[in-house]
């Protein structure tokens, strides 16, 4: 219990040394994603992340000959590959981060009609097309692009909002109100940069309903547990 007491004292204490945080609330209409309530706005931004995730980039390269190596398709065809043996095989893998690389042979690249260009797709995450064909022009080998294909997952579900009454004090969305609130709301009141909340923990954290978020709301949330 003392252990407690002095936790809920700390609080306290960083919320009055601590920044206010002002930030104007009203009701609004969210959507519920992910065990989180977010405001439209919100929901399209961690939509994005998510696929960002799932973005793919296909570059067709030219490669000089001694870093190619000769296979027969399933055809018997003859078809040119980059040597898994060489630097560029390595390298290229590097760029893409997983090791994942898959290397196509001439004539097999996807989305490029009739290619007799080796290709490589990289899986694209937190990065953009452009900075990976620049680290790819200037790998030994290589002799330039001859075209890039970028495919994206596309998801058009969009949740429909509906309107959410928070919990007052449940900042941390799981339907009850705890000290993992008030440390939330604490860290917020200290630094609201460092630590924002979402529209949601925002409501639920306008403890006493004057629309703004201020060291009394933490005082009176500290209370509540």
């Amino acid at each position: 219990m003392k252990k407690f007491r002095r936790i809920l004292a700390a609080l306290i204490s960083a919320a009055v040394v601590g920044a206010a945080s002002v930030a104007p609330v009203s009701a609004i209409a969210v959507v519920f994603l992910d065990g989180q309530y977010l405001t439209q706005e919100e929901y399209e931004a961690k939509r994005d992340e998510i696929l960002s995730q799932y973005r793919t980039a296909h570059y067709s390269i030219d490669v000089e000959e001694e870093y190619l190596t000769e296979k027969l398709d399933e055809n018997g065809k003859i078809v040119y590959a980059i040597d898994p043996e060489t630097d560029l095989y390595e390298n290229l893998n590097i760029i893409n981060n997983s090791g994942n690389s898959v290397f196509h042979d001439g004539g097999k690249v996807p989305f490029v009609e009739d290619s007799a260009y080796p290709g490589v797709s990289v899986k694209l995450t937190g990065t953009n097309e452009d900075s990976v064909a620049d680290k790819i022009k200037n790998l030994n080998g290589v002799k330039g692009i001859v075209d890039v294909a970028v495919i994206q997952l596309v998801n058009d579900i969009t949740p429909v909002p509906n309107d959410v009454e928070p919990l007052s004090g449940d900042l941390s969305m799981d339907g009850k109100v705890n000290i993992v609130d008030a440390v939330k709301l604490a860290k917020h009141s200290a630094d609201p940069t460092a630590f924002p909340l979402l529209t949601y923990s925002q409501l639920a954290a306008d403890i006493n309903g004057d629309g703004e978020l201020t060291n009394a709301d933490l005082v009176a949330l500290i209370q509540m547990i």
